[in-house]
């Protein structure tokens, strides 16, 4: 079974009965996934030389199937590789570019429109184009440790947009276009040189995952309570010395991650937070006295 590859088990399993589609799935790991790609709608992933191959073209547009591509190195010669007819079929490009070192993301990504998933992470991009508002169904983009300073206001109009993650770049502000952002859930801006964050973050209504460890902040950004949908605060490694009793109007907090910083209070009032589990405060200068109850001392962790 291990000498048939993805392409072949995939066309075998489009031309079974019902039952035996069923049944195929117990034969072995191999057929149960890709029975998943054809009867659950998940994108069939494959490897960029396979879509260079005629016959897969063949094969695939003929059927309604979605493609994640694993892309280490594309360049313009090897877009050659890829017909256009194929763009409206590709959702997931996956290690774009990984480690390739370019400087700004190639335009011709921006043909893909049915993108829902980007990764183009470790490179030195500096430079998002005006063009990623082509990128509509975009759901998650990873652009990790880059050399992005801001990003361009049409980044704005990604509005299926619910995981960002930029961690390891250079901005020293969430870039404003982030906040128009409507459906972003999960943002990740870990490793950057952020001290500061503009009012204009409570627009992010349904935003439950921040991460805003190793910044520079050196206060607490109180704007972050007006984010009332916010369930995770990771602000791990900065230089924060108090949490303001404003904290309480995160009503819906899970976890705090505030290790690693110079905090020497915590106000008791957060215990109040009635979804509140866990308290991650390790490296700190806080008061153990605040400690002095058992059911504070379930939920911090020191």
């Amino acid at each position: 079974m291990e000498s048939l590859n993805q392409d072949m088990v995939i066309e075998i399993l489009s031309h079974l009965p019902l039952k035996d589609k069923i049944h195929s799935s117990r034969v072995c790991k191999l057929w149960s996934d890709s029975n998943k790609y054809i009867y659950q709608n998940q994108p069939v992933k494959i490897d960029f030389d396979k879509i260079q191959n005629p016959d897969f073209v063949k094969w695939i547009i003929k059927r309604n199937v979605n493609l994640s591509l694993d892309i280490r190195i594309l360049d313009e010669f090897t877009r050659v590789g890829i017909q256009p007819i194929l763009y409206p079929k590709i959702v997931e490009l996956i290690n774009a570019f990984s480690q390739y070192s370019i400087t700004d993301i190639p335009d011709y990504i921006f043909e893909f429109e049915n993108l829902v998933k980007l990764a183009i992470n470790w490179n030195r991009i500096q430079v998002v184009s005006e063009k990623v508002s082509n990128l509509q169904y975009l759901e998650t983009l990873y652009l990790s440790f880059n050399n992005l300073t801001t990003l361009p206001d049409s980044f704005g109009k990604l509005k299926n947009l619910k995981n960002l993650y930029l961690q390891g770049n250079k901005f020293r502000e969430i870039p404003k276009s982030i906040f128009e952002l409507e459906n972003l859930s999960e943002m990740s801006l870990e490793n950057n040189y952020i001290s500061s964050i503009d009012s204009s973050i409570h627009k992010l209504k349904k935003l439950e995952y921040l991460n805003l460890a190793e910044n520079e902040f050196q206060d607490y950004p109180e704007s972050v309570n007006d984010i009332q949908s916010l369930k995770y605060l990771h602000l791990t490694c900065n230089d924060i010395k108090i949490i303001p009793d404003s904290i309480i109007k995160l009503v819906n907090l899970v976890i705090l991650n505030i290790g690693d910083n110079r905090i020497i209070h915590i106000p008791k009032s957060i215990f109040k937070l009635k979804h509140l589990i866990a308290i991650h405060a390790s490296q700190n200068f806080i008061d153990e006295s605040i400690l002095s109850d058992i059911d504070t001392m379930k939920i911090v962790k020191i």
